[in-house]
């Protein structure tokens, strides 16, 4: 069954110029990740498995482990950010690449 989903975006309600959109180095810093708002729609313990496209960020990886999730499906390596896989095996998460 599926708890939640998320997806990369700007908190609710802000809205921004179309040049905002143009600039993805200028907007990284300001995008709330699709992890994070996955997980803010339901409570620890809830969810034993998260998917993602990428392999999740250093930061991610951290609120993952603190829901609980006890597996990370993904199908890319977030080449900007690898350190989930260490704090994963830290927390004794089970990450799995998929697909290629």
């Amino acid at each position: 069954m599926v708890v939640s989903v998320g997806y990369n975006g700007l908190a609710s309600g802000k809205d921004v110029s179309y040049d905002f959109w143009r600039n993805r180095d200028y907007r990284r810093k300001f995008m709330i990740h699709a992890e994070v708002n996955c997980l803010s729609l339901f409570k620890k313990g809830e969810a034993e498995m998260l998917a993602t496209t990428l392999l999740p960020c250093s930061s991610c990886a951290t609120l993952i482990a603190s829901y609980g999730i006890s597996k990370v499906v993904y199908m890319d390596v977030y080449e900007r950010d690898t350190q989930a896989l260490e704090i994963f095996d830290f927390y004794n998460i089970e990450c799995i690449k998929y697909g290629n």
